[in-house]
């Protein structure tokens, strides 16, 4: 945080609504979830207090984000529930996302960010890093989704690649 003074540390959980609830904290710290993830890497257990974004960024008087980032250990489509308001306002919503439901049933397919992100007029634009198993099998990868207007305007300066 030093290195960047003018960034600020929210020390709270995102979801779909606000509440108190239970995170499963990965033994290396790494990749901690509030989705009920069964597995030996998450027994730790932590109680914090989660808001959903739209009332956080009422209740702490923040902007309107322009970007949303997430990479939250599937908690993405909850995230996105609870933030109409920062989606109709961000133009760029970078998200790490799934092709299969490998962290149980309420993981959010790829498909189903898309579905959520395309009542806000966002665009599935681009693919990023990619998440692969010993066998390289695609499991996820970080998705680019851009509101369509700003899209329009950064698709001259993007790389031209047709098949």
């Amino acid at each position: 945080m030093a290195k960047y003074p003018g960034l600020s540390l929210h020390p709270y959980a995102l979801g779909e609504d606000t509440r108190s609830v239970e995170m499963r904290l990965r033994a290396d710290g790494y990749g901690s979830s509030t989705l009920p993830i069964e597995h030996p890497d998450f027994a730790e257990r932590l109680t914090v207090q989660q808001y959903n974004l739209d009332q956080y960024v009422t209740d702490k008087n923040l902007p309107l984000p322009d970007v949303l980032k997430m990479d939250v250990q599937v908690g993405e489509g909850a995230i996105l529930r609870g933030a109409s308001r920062c989606l109709a306002h961000a133009g760029i919503v970078f998200a790490e996302t799934w092709v299969e439901r490998d962290y149980g049933p309420e993981t959010p397919l790829v498909t189903e960010i898309h579905d959520q992100l395309t009542r806000f007029g966002f665009q599935f634009a681009e693919i990023g890093a990619r998440a692969y198993t010993d066998d390289h099998r695609l499991f996820g990868f970080d998705a680019y989704f851009i509101k369509q207007d700003l899209l329009s305007q950064l698709a001259p300066k993007m790389p031209k690649h047709r098949w």
